[in-house]
């Protein structure tokens, strides 16, 4: 048997079997140094992450300067806006509920061509549910909701359903499904802006809730503030495409 002192020096004079792991510093505590060959990868990644985010808003300015020529955002706002036909009732099948999403754009007239579309489908199927999703920013509405504006049109409280949770069409459409659980086969009319439509409905189908498209709110006459409003969704497309949030690019009927 060696002595304890040869033990010791030939456990120190073996290579250890995790290299990597040596060298942690002294018995101070010290941090240990990264390995070199980890530094270069590191350094080129945050180069290009960087750089990455630079060509994005190089792109989306590029779009922004693009679009305000009134041609081009106009083209857009038609391709947008005529992805989906006016609604026309084509089923047998009573119509389970109504959602209007919140929001408009400016110059649009209280109480808003969404919540006056569901209050008049609301009217036309008295037995439909009506859903309001999202946070209602109707110019000039003197700080009604959107219940208020239901009830006062004569809808019963009991058909009426609000949720105000969701800040984004993605949200309008998973909390709306988890709202309203809606049973397979059953028929739910999607109320929005028509430019607004594609990546609604797109939203809607990926939360798993089949829709049917009433799109309102046609901009007849674009400005060149209606830019905005085309650039917004030509970024919002791919982007809820790519994250899962729409089922297609541009959805369509």
């Amino acid at each position: 048997m060696q002595p304890p002192s040869e033990s010791l020096r030939d456990a120190s004079e073996t290579p250890s079997a995790f290299p990597l792991l040596e060298n942690r510093g002294n018995d101070t505590g010290a941090a240990a140094t990264p390995p070199p060959e980890f530094e270069k990868p590191r350094r080129n990644f945050k180069k290009a992450k960087f750089l990455a985010s630079v060509i994005l808003l190089l792109v989306a300015g590029s779009f922004a300067v693009w679009l305000q020529r009134p041609t081009i955002s106009e083209f857009v706002l038609n391709v947008l806006q005529t992805r989906f036909p006016e609604w026309r009732d084509n089923g047998n099948q009573p119509v389970a509920g109504v959602i209007a999403l919140g929001g408009t754009f400016s110059g649009q007239q209280s109480p808003g061509a969404r919540v006056l579309a569901a209050i008049q489908l609301a009217k036309r199927f008295p037995s439909a549910r009506i859903v309001f999703s999202g946070k209602e920013e109707t110019a000039g509405a003197a700080g009604a909701d959107a219940a208020q504006m239901f009830m006062a049109a004569g809808i019963s409280p009991e058909r009426i359903m609000i949720e105000g949770r969701s800040r984004s069409t993605a949200e309008n459409a998973e909390f709306s499904r988890a709202l309203v659980r809606p049973e397979k086969g059953s028929r739910w009319i999607l109320v929005t802006s028509a430019f607004h439509m594609p990546r609604a409905v797109g939203a809607f189908r990926a939360a798993g809730f089949s829709v049917e498209a009433y799109p309102v709110e046609y901009i007849l006459t674009p400005s060149a503030g209606d830019a905005g409003i085309a650039l917004k969704e030509i970024i919002a497309l791919p982007f809820y495409r790519l994250t899962g949030r729409s089922d297609t690019l541009l959805p369509s009927p």
